[in-house]
């Protein structure tokens, strides 16, 4: 099913790279980094840049703890694309050569390609990368840490099923810029780990980015794609593993997070992975990027649980919001539903599975499970919300439509 002359590590590299058609809504190829740091491109890999840590000027989250990664302590990194930027005007700029990075699929993360660490490296990024400005505030780069420390937590008390795991974001580092113009004078930098964090993550051999496996090697389009390969891998218990190793687990991993902590995870098919043991058998849902997670208030009232984050005001759905039963929509109906399930249930489909029809169903059933752990009017009635396709660096307007998806 894989190129096994890969080991793991340089087969999720490829597939996040190459076996990658983009975000549907098409603004993945026109706004994008450079050549040389394009994740697309031929270019294996590149240097980064960074300052030495000016202790006056910086400081790590969580406050007092080092950087989980001993071989970036003391050096604040830059994307190669920002080095002229205004607010590093006066810092002493230095060249990384101790190792180099590769891209990934969310253009502003980097993977370490050392022979002693290959952790992740998330950087502050001024400027749209797909439809957004990609900038790492202080609040931003704080918001994945702290969210990554509460998920943690539900892992090690038994609060997630056996099958979640995420890629954790244990520190991060800011620089409070005075050169800065801008109101927010704070540039971010997060560490991301390699190995997956799960209650059964050791058995995990291959990590697969989801979009993978619907899309075309870049190299090879006409190669099948490996969600089919997946399907034919199973046999005759492909329909049985597809629906309740992969379709209903993504679905749970949505509602665990909202129901147990008030967390609205904003799906897309880059902030999700399929982590499989040795034999293919094993299933996991990992989860990345955690930063753009969303911190219900009202939920977790209700749960008795804290208000207070670290990264306040950023993303904090407050109770009398009045685009709060839009937002729950949105990120349910839209991301969850259209760009993450729907893909998948179509592929399915195609390889004579399960109709969509068949799957919707199975899904919907679960769905009202886990709808009936929510406040009655946490949706909207028949009504669901997205976006249209626009660059969202300055406005998010929300389209009604009819029908939702599995509600």
């Amino acid at each position: 099913m894989f190129d096994y002359s890969l080991t793991p590590s340089e087969l999720l590299i490829f597939l996040d790279r190459y076996v990658n058609d983009g975000s549907p809504s098409g603004f993945t190829e026109k706004y994008k980094t450079s050549d040389n740091t394009d994740p697309f491109g031929t270019q294996k890999c590149f240097s980064l840049c960074f300052t030495d840590v000016n202790h006056k000027d910086f400081y790590t989250y969580p406050l007092g703890h080092k950087l989980e990664n001993p071989l970036l302590d003391g050096r604040f990194y830059f994307h190669p694309d920002m080095k002229s930027h205004p607010d590093l005007s006066g810092c002493a700029m230095h060249e990384e050569t101790r190792f180099s990075v590769s891209p990934t699929s969310s253009f502003r993360t980097v993977k370490m390609l050392s022979e002693t660490d290959s952790d992740y490296i998330k950087l502050h990024y001024d400027g749209i990368i797909g439809r957004i400005n990609r900038k790492l505030t202080a609040k931003k780069a704080i918001a994945g840490v702290e969210i990554s420390n509460f998920i943690k937590s539900g892992i090690n008390n038994n609060i997630l099923s056996d099958s979640f795991c995420i890629l954790e974001e244990p520190s991060a580092l800011i620089f409070n810029t005075s050169r800065s113009s801008k109101e927010d004078k704070s540039w971010g930098m997060v560490i991301r780990k390699e190995k997956p964090y799960g209650k059964r993550a050791d058995k995990i051999k291959y990590i697969v980015p989801l979009f993978s496996f619907w899309s075309k090697d870049r190299a090879r389009p006409n190669k099948t794609v490996l969600g089919e390969l997946l399907l034919r891998r199973w046999g005759s218990n492909a329909k049985h593993n597809y629906t309740t190793k992969i379709l209903i687990p993504l679905l749970d991993s949505y509602f665990e997070l909202l129901v147990n902590f008030g967390f609205q995870n904003e799906y897309n098919a880059q902030n999700i992975l399929i982590g499989f043991d040795a034999n293919m058998q094993d299933v996991f849902v990992i989860n990345r990027d955690m930063m753009g997670i969303e911190k219900d208030l009202h939920l977790r009232q209700r749960m008795g649980l804290s208000l207070d984050f670290d990264s306040y005001p950023y993303k904090i759905l407050k109770a009398d919001d009045p685009l709060g039963c839009v937002r729950h929509s949105f990120a349910f109906d839209f991301k969850a539903c259209h760009y993450v399930l729907m893909p998948l249930i179509q592929m399915a489909s195609n390889c004579d599975i399960a109709s969509c029809e068949e799957l919707l169903c199975v899904l919907r059933e679960r769905t009202s499970f886990w709808i009936k752990q929510l406040p009655e009017n946490f949706f909207p009635r028949n009504k669901w919300y997205s976006h249209d396709n626009v660059l969202l660096s300055v406005e998010r307007r929300y389209v009604e439509n009819d029908s939702p998806l599995l509600r």
